[in-house]
């Protein structure tokens, strides 16, 4: 998983991870759009992953969010 949009993939999609973290559905769409997810929602998000069989992991989701940050960088 390299992407934020395959961490969100991997959990049933955008919609999904809206829904089981009761967020507003375009909360995670932002998050795909951004390539970034605010650090608040990784436990969650790792927890999701847990109960779906998905496996995201802290270092997962630094990943994804560092390769977008450092690609907007340059």
């Amino acid at each position: 998983m390299d992407t934020v949009s395959h961490i969100l993939d991997s959990l049933g999609g955008a919609s999904a991870v809206g829904r089981e973290l009761k967020l507003p559905q375009v909360t995670p769409r932002q998050w795909k759009r951004r390539g970034n997810i605010p650090t608040t929602y990784w436990p969650d998000l790792i927890a999701l992953g847990e109960r779906v069989g998905a496996s995201v992991t802290a270092d997962a989701l630094m990943r994804a969010c560092t390769v977008r940050t450092t690609e907007a960088a340059e």
